[in-house]
């Protein structure tokens, strides 16, 4: 019977296992200095790093803060803080009697300008007119009263000869003074008209309440002469016709 063969049995044969055996008996072990000096050659970076390493932390650590360093840093800035604030009030204080002052000095001003307009203005008086409010909600007429009538005379004859007077951003017209009298009694229909007034009915106090005739007292028939009274005074100064 014949045995078969493949491509493994060189490498299973005995006499090839036998000379890869005597091949690594030939092999001389390795010497201890060579292996120690091989792990001080990779161990010597390690130790170099480390160094540095070392190095930076202690420069590190001598540049820190120490407690006392970080008190007195801490004091500086409240100090500096202090001294900021104090500053800072100083100036709103100095700030706020500045504006005391100026607000003094405001109302002496006014004071002065109102006391100066009174000794210099030529009118009376001014105010608004004493009616109800428009309904169109323009402001009431102003009424002026001037001390001098030419002066008065000498602006409305300025102001005809202007169609529109502008003051502010507003129209301004000027009107002559304007009289309302009642004496009649056909004149209160006319008087309610310029005022604005609604129609009242006015009773005729003429022919309602005729005036009636003084009454004064009576004269003696003595003191009186072809009907008409004197007095005692007229006797005084002479002797009148009749009595001579």
């Amino acid at each position: 019977m014949s045995q078969q063969s493949g491509p493994m049995d060189e490498f299973l044969s005995t006499p090839h296992c036998m000379a890869g055996t005597r091949g690594l008996d030939k092999m001389a072990p390795g010497s201890p200095g060579s292996s120690s000096r091989a792990s001080s050659t990779q161990d010597s970076p390690r130790r170099d790093a480390l160094t540095q390493m070392s190095v930076e932390l202690a420069a590190i650590s001598a540049n820190m803060l120490t407690r006392q360093d970080k008190k007195e840093l801490v004091a500086e800035l409240r100090l500096a803080i202090r001294e900021e604030v104090a500053a800072v009030r100083q100036d709103l204080t100095a700030l706020e009697h500045r504006v005391d002052e100026l607000e003094v000095q405001r109302l002496q001003a006014e004071q002065h300008q109102r006391a100066t307009d009174l000794a210099t203005s030529r009118q009376e008086r001014a105010h608004r007119a004493l009616r109800p409010p428009r309904r169109d909600g323009l402001p009431r007429d102003l009424v002026c009263c001037f001390q001098s009538f030419q002066l008065k005379e000498t602006i409305m004859r300025a102001a005809r000869t202007l169609r529109t007077i502008n003051y502010m951003d507003s129209h301004v017209s000027l009107v002559d003074n304007r009289w309302l009298a009642v004496r009649w009694p056909n004149d209160v229909p006319r008087f309610l008209r310029a005022a604005g007034l609604p129609e009242i009915p006015v009773p005729n106090w003429i022919l309602d309440n005729p005036p009636t005739r003084p009454t004064g007292p009576t004269v003696p028939a003595e003191n009186q002469v072809d009907g008409v009274q004197q007095s005692s005074s007229t006797r005084r100064d002479g002797p009148s016709a009749a009595e001579e």
